[in-house]
């Protein structure tokens, strides 16, 4: 026992001797700022998912001890927490013993939620290295943890639920709440909500509150079914919760059942309308006594106001039947010649072509070198026109605004005749001229007034004169005189003067003394013309004005006792009259549209319902209009084939006398189906073409014909029979009038070229056909005319063969472009011929007969309809040789048609240059590989029209 107390002592006195001076702690540690001052409290940051806390005052301790030993040096800090059971999760780690500096960390196995706990307070403290161990006064340590937008937004609810009415516009319908975990002011609020579902007539505010942008139609939709979202201020977006509003039906007072869009389809015939409307009371206390109702179809906006035909002027009365002589005073601006090449217009063609004037500067001169000025007593004044009424007009009286003007070409402002607007008065002055007496008073001056004039619309205006009596016709209807709307004002006639010269304006009248344009038209016009000599009968002038589309109603039998209907005659207005409501409904439902256009125009034909009833207390009942629209649909497009033989090779001699360039042409039109075809459906439409019409062919030549040497002749009396016209432009010539294909066939075939040259040559033709003014046109065909050289063949008699100043080429057919067409009267010269000649022809041609009828093989053909050519059967077997024949052609029997001062050629039955059934046996060895089977049955034809018996 004695010698353990010896062993402590000993080593007692041992770890005391150790100890050096500086390591005696004669100083406690302490907390200071940065200037050495005492702290007294730390506050702190530190992120959720930070490591480090940042302190307002950084972590230090002192010790007077001094740095040099133990006792100044300071070895850690406490944190001490007032709970010993709760542990902060921070610890403090010495960066310097020296300077007693350190950091607040926190504890890498405890993680930091703000949600959970936002601020941890604790007190802290430093000791010392010395000895004894001293420890520095605790000071309060506030650390905050912020927040990291770690938790997502939420709505309250999944769902809502709410109805509103239709026809009112709330200020709020309801409010959409949500909310989000998130401590921190700029994480922890909702700052936006959205509507996720696109195109609804809904918006939601920064509260959640949702309201409608417009009345909602229970009819258009029964319920709105929206998703919406909510978004915190770190835009952090919730889930999508939905939102059901129910439209609750309000009743509405008028028609129901009727479609915004009624889609028609060409061809498809009469398209009911209204068939499911039905008229809705809404319970209104009312005994109808009298119900109205007016259903409108709009059509103003198609073409001229309405579905029209776009033929020409000249198409358009051949196919109503007009008499013939109609002289157009606005010839299209592209034709050769034309004098409204200023004049601004539209994309239209021909009749469709609309002529604007401006009122001030534009205008027409009529040559009279084109279109005689003169109309004698009758004659009829017909045109388009859209015009109205001028409110800045400076005039206070109403300027005149003259649509055609007839006037002193000399010195003299005399007005011959003029149709013009005044005040809304359509007026036609005619002045007589003074071949009687001349102070006698006769009619001078027609004026009509009616509100059509002035409406902004198109309408169709014709004038029939048969001195003193005139008529007016508007939209093809004969317009009834009262003493309220005519008027005739009498006029001395004109005075005999020395100036026989007039100018003949569109769109303005010429004063010459002064020499100036004056009262200008101010509105469109379209197809304005003349016709003189005679007037157009109501038939013609009704047919001219045909629509073909309208409104169609054919219940007249399902009327009951006590009801009316009127029609407007453009049958685009229907107004049905009843005493009960449900007699009205069961007659609209059996109104239809119809276009009996086969390609008609596509786009919309505006409808309306205007209703009024009257109760028996007299009360009226005006529903609002009900408007709906036709959509014409566009229908399937046709197309317009032309074929013929692309190559022709003919003989120098033979291009001399004339080759028909298109003898084999053939026009097919037909509609392509846009799924395959069976082979019968195919045969179908072989046997059912897409239409029957064209109305022009465009022939051009290339290079351009020399005038001197080239001819291309035209068929004209059968043109003339069939009333198709033929116009020069550029580079070739355009043979125009609405008429069957079939008659287009038959004179392109007649086309008939000529070229005096003895030199190789090459030319090509070209061919575009189109119907309904160039809205179908057909492929362009080309067909090259070379020419060759051929020796003369000598048959046994020693005669040599002569080629026929009537040949024409059998075998070709082909379109052309050129830039000048030569258009001249046949050459006479090739058809004078000496009397032997023709007895010689005579002699031939009875021995001939002789001869075929001994053998029992002759065969006489019924001659074309439009051909004097007689044409004899060729027996297979029975070889003749009529090279020897000379035929001898009467001049007397050709004629020409003169165009621009050239001249087309002219082709007769008896044509000597362009005969349809000459053969020659030139022809039959240069015909192509296809025609070669034909050979045996091929007749032998010739021309007998000029033989004399």
């Amino acid at each position: 026992m004695q010698g353990v107390r010896w062993c402590i002592l000993v080593v007692a006195g041992f770890f005391i001797g150790s100890i050096s001076a500086k390591d005696i702690n004669g100083y406690a540690p302490e907390l200071v700022d940065k200037l050495g001052l005492p702290v007294k409290a730390y506050n702190g940051l530190i992120a959720e998912t930070g490591d480090q806390v940042l302190l307002d005052i950084p972590l230090k301790a002192v010790d007077k001890d001094g740095k040099d030993g133990k006792a100044g040096a300071i070895c850690g800090f406490e944190i001490i927490q007032k709970n010993k059971e709760e542990k902060a999760p921070f610890y403090a780690e010495i960066d310097s013993r020296k300077d007693g500096t350190a950091s607040l960390w926190r504890l890498p196995t405890k993680l930091l939620d703000a949600e959970k706990e936002q601020i941890y307070t604790f007190k802290i403290r430093a000791y010392d290295c010395g000895y004894p161990q001293m420890e520095s006064k605790s000071v309060q340590m506030t650390i905050r943890v912020t927040d990291m937008n770690d938790g997502t937004p939420s709505i309250e609810r999944s769902e809502y639920f709410e109805e509103v009415e239709e026809g009112i516009k709330y200020h709020t319908i309801l409010q959409i709440r949500g909310h989000d975990n998130d401590k921190s002011p700029g994480f922890g609020l909702i700052c936006n909500y959205e509507i996720l579902t696109p195109d609804v007539p809904f918006k939601i505010d920064k509260k959640g509150n949702i309201w409608n942008t417009e009345k909602l139609d229970y009819s258009k939709r029964h319920n709105y079914i929206l998703r919406v979202q909510a978004e915190d201020c770190g835009h952090k977006k919730s889930k999508s919760a939905m939102v059901n509003i129910k439209v609750k039906p309000t009743c509405h007072l008028g028609w129901k059942g009727i479609e915004d869009r009624i889609e028609y389809s060409p061809g498809s015939g009469r398209q009911m309308l209204f068939d499911k409307a039905h008229f809705d009371m809404c319970k209104i206390p009312c005994s109808e006594n009298k119900v109205a109702a007016t259903v409108k179809l709009v059509t103003s906006h198609i073409a001229k106001g309405c579905d029209r035909d776009t033929y020409s002027i000249k198409s358009q009365r051949k196919m109503c039947g007009a008499s013939d002589g109609s002289e157009d005073l606005l010839p299209s601006a592209d034709d050769i010649g034309s004098w409204t090449k200023n004049l601004p217009t539209d994309d239209g063609h021909e009749s469709d072509e609309i002529f604007s004037f401006d009122g001030k500067t534009n205008s027409a001169e009529v040559p009279s070198s084109k279109i005689n000025h003169e109309l004698g007593t009758k004659f009829t004044i017909s045109t388009w026109m859209k015009h109205e009424e001028n409110p800045k007009d400076p005039n206070p009286h109403g300027s005149k605004e003259t649509i055609l003007c007839s006037a002193d070409g000399k010195k003299m402002n005399r007005h011959h005749y003029s149709l013009f607007i005044h005040n809304c008065h359509l007026v036609l002055l005619y002045r007589q001229n003074s071949d009687k007496d001349l102070n006698k008073f006769e009619p001078a001056e027609y004026r009509f007034k009616d509100p059509r004039i002035c409406d902004g619309q198109w309408h169709h205006y014709a004038v029939n004169m048969n001195f003193p009596e005139v008529r007016l016709y508007v939209d093809g209807s004969l317009f009834v005189c009262t003493k309220e709307n005519c008027e005739v004002i009498d006029d001395w006639p004109l005075h005999p003067t020395k100036i026989h010269e007039t100018r003949l304006t569109v769109g303005a009248c010429y004063h010459a003394g002064k020499n100036q344009l004056v009262q200008f038209f101010k509105g469109y016009l379209a197809g304005i013309s003349i016709l003189r000599g005679k007037t157009e009968s109501d038939r013609v002038i009704k047919c001219l004005n045909l629509c073909f589309e309208r409104l169609d109603f054919h219940a007249m039998n399902e009327m009951d006792t006590g009801m009316s209907i009127y029609l407007n005659s453009e049958r685009t207005e229907i107004t049905i009259n009843g005493s009960r409501m449900g007699e009205v409904e069961n007659l609209i439902k059996r109104i239809g549209y119809v276009n009996s256009r086969r390609y008609p125009t596509v786009g919309q034909r505006r409808l309306s319902i205007e209703t009024s009833v009257r109760c028996s207390t007299m009360k009226k009942v005006r529903p609002p209009v009900v408007n709906s629209y036709v959509m014409v649909l566009d229908a399937k497009k046709p197309t317009i084939t032309i074929s013929a033989t692309p190559h022709i090779m003919r003989p120098v001699t033979d291009i001399q006398q004339g080759v028909r360039i298109f003898r084999q042409l053939s026009i097919i039109t037909k509609v392509e189906s846009e799924k395959e075809e069976t082979p019968k459906a195919k045969q179908d439409t072989k046997s059912k073409p897409a239409f029957d019409r064209l109305d022009s062919c465009t022939i051009s030549v290339s290079p351009k014909l020399d005038p001197k040497r080239e001819l291309l002749r035209l068929p004209m009396n059968l043109m003339k029979q069939v009333q198709l016209y033929a116009t020069n432009v550029e580079n070739g010539v355009v043979i125009s009038g609405a008429d069957k294909i079939f008659n287009y066939e038959d004179v392109l075939r007649q086309i008939s070229y000529s070229n005096i040259a003895e030199s190789l040559f090459s030319k090509k033709f070209s061919i575009v056909c189109s119907d309904l003014n160039g809205r179908f046109q057909s492929n362009e065909l080309t067909v090259e005319l070379q020419s060759s050289i051929v020796q003369p063949k000598v048959n046994p008699h020693g005669f040599v063969r002569k080629s026929s100043a009537q040949h024409i080429e059998r075998n070709n057919v082909a379109p052309f472009k050129g830039e000048e067409l030569h258009l001249e009267e046949n050459p006479v010269k090739n058809a004078v011929h000496t009397a032997p000649g023709m007895i010689a022809v005579i002699v031939v041609c009875v021995v001939f007969l002789l001869f075929m009828i001994v053998l029992g093989v002759v065969r006489i053909r019924a001659s074309h309809r439009r051909s004097q050519v007689v044409k004899v059967e060729e027996n297979p077997e029975m070889e003749w040789d009529n090279s020897a024949l000379n035929i001898i052609v009467n001049p007397l029997e050709q004629e020409g048609m003169e165009f621009n001062g050239q001249m087309v050629h002219g082709l007769t039955q008896d044509d000597s240059d362009s005969d349809d059934d000459v053969s020659s046996y030139h022809d039959e060895l240069e015909s192509s590989e296809d025609e070669s089977e034909k050979i045996k049955d091929r007749e032998l034809e010739w021309d007998d029209s000029t033989l004399t018996f």
